[in-house]
């Protein structure tokens, strides 16, 4: 598949990359793209690329990096890289652009590999011409080897890039590219892979019309690609404590969205539970916890958390608890149970889908004023608005509905009762309505339909 996007992050790469010498951790969740954007800069910028296999020995991995580098820095034939020391020594000494990819599996094929990258980059590699960008997927050994307080690598990279998912925006250029036709269409199919970009390759070259087709590439086949996919994902990023972040989505798939619920459900004690809340948020972008966006607070008593990957929240609606009938590959059956559903699905889909468009409509002042916040509200009591932009003086209200024949008049007085719950304290107050289509509007506040979407993304 073709480099889509990262435009931003290209160019902060490539930025980090000129500013040698530079210790440059690149992260994010298995298949986001990270060894996408590297080899796209390396195109730019050259450099050895190392790739650290789960399934090397050290002898191994020291084998296969002598014969990249020898040929990256025309090294002579006496020279052998037997050791870790020998092999920082020479990256080192000969500058550059060098990559470890997946390099936390380090800590597993020899700990003393990360003791003497520690030591050599203290001694020599600060003060080298050298580029070292470390790229990694497992949240635990990352941690280890260079997030946490007195890890080895502890503040010593200069360049520290998440890479998230893609972009709804980004999504239809993809399947744009790969045949798929009609915005509707790809916010079925958005609903089922999410922003991950890997995913989409796998339908390249396929025959795709539609989210059944979809399916049944990825998931409803006895080859599908992405059948352990969340398994893998969850032992990838997680290693051996994988268990309990599997637990703690499971809990939130199930309706448990305060601390307290997802402890009580998954098992795992309220002290201790707030880590892996981190790591499945700020490290991984599997889950969000989120504050009415009229709170102030950032530790809000009406905060909740949320699945915020498709992927997953498709995984544990229709197939985790149907697990009997996919293992079993009774993909008939399931699909039935699916398209009962799908829309609900497609709906959490549709509201982020409607985010992105309210938020590049206020970008390009398309709407009455201009705002500076955008999220989500709800009540203590079970109230919601999808989409809520609050800016100094006024707020936008925002109902989103996956349905071809919406009311506007209906849903608009829906919004007004909503809004006398809502403490904004603003003097202006607008409403929106986003649809797949409309039966009847309103002049009374602003329709979008999708065709309105297609244009702005």
């Amino acid at each position: 598949m073709k480099f889509y996007d990262r435009t931003k992050e290209l160019a902060g790469l490539l930025d980090a990359i000129s500013r040698r010498p530079g210790l440059i951790l690149i992260r994010g969740r298995r298949r986001v793209g990270k060894t996408a954007l590297i080899l796209e800069a390396l195109k730019k910028t050259g450099g050895a690329y190392l790739y650290v296999h789960r399934k090397k020995n050290a002898a191994g991995l020291l084998s296969e990096f002598e014969g990249i580098l020898r040929q990256e820095y025309n090294l002579p034939e006496y020279v052998k890289i037997d050791k870790w020391s020998t092999l920082y020594e020479i990256i080192f000494s000969h500058g550059g652009v060098v990559v470890m990819d997946e390099f936390q599996r380090l800590l597993d094929v020899d700990p003393l590999a990360i003791t003497h990258l520690q030591d050599h980059w203290d001694r020599k590699g600060q003060h080298s011409g050298t580029s070292l960008i470390l790229s990694g997927s497992n949240v635990g050994m990352i941690k280890k080897i260079i997030l946490e307080t007195g890890a080895p690598l502890f503040k010593r990279s200069q360049a520290d890039l998440f890479l998230k998912p893609f972009s709804f925006s980004d999504v239809r250029a993809v399947l744009e590219g790969i045949g798929v036709k009609g915005v509707e269409e790809q916010v079925r199919i958005f609903a089922i892979a999410g922003g991950i970009p890997y995913y989409y390759a796998l339908l390249q070259g396929r025959k795709v019309a539609s989210w059944k087709d979809a399916l049944e590439i990825l998931l409803f086949n006895p080859f599908s690609p992405l059948k352990c996919e969340v398994r893998d994902t969850m032992m990838e990023s997680f290693g051996k404590e994988h268990p309990n972040y599997y637990a703690i989505i499971s809990a939130i798939a199930m309706g448990k969205s305060t601390k307290k619920e997802i402890s009580d459900a998954s098992g795992i004690g309220l002290n201790g539970i707030s880590t892996y809340l981190y790591d499945l948020e700020d490290l991984v972008d599997i889950i969000r916890y989120e504050v009415p966006v009229t709170e102030t607070r950032p530790k809000s008593k009406r905060g909740v958390f949320r699945i915020s990957d498709n992927f997953f929240r498709f995984w544990f609606h229709f197939i985790y608890r149907n697990i009997s009938y996919f293992e079993e590959e009774e993909y008939g059956r399931l699909l039935s149970i699916i398209s009962e559903g799908f829309d609900s699905q497609v709906g959490f889909a549709f509201e982020q889908v409607c985010g992105e468009f309210m938020a590049k409509m206020n970008r390009k002042g398309r709407l009455p004023e201009n705002f500076s916040k955008i999220g989500r509200w709800w009540s203590r009591k079970g109230d919601e608005i999808d989409i809520v932009l609050v800016g100094d003086d006024s707020v936008l209200l925002v109902e989103c509905k996956w349905d071809s024949e919406a009311d506007g008049g209906a849903i608009l007085q829906s919004l007004r009762q909503k809004e006398r719950l809502v403490e904004h304290g603003k003097k202006n107050v607008y409403y929106a309505v986003i649809a797949r289509g409309f039966r009847s509007k309103t002049e009374d506040a602003l329709c979008f339909d999708m065709g309105d979407i297609e244009k702005a993304l």
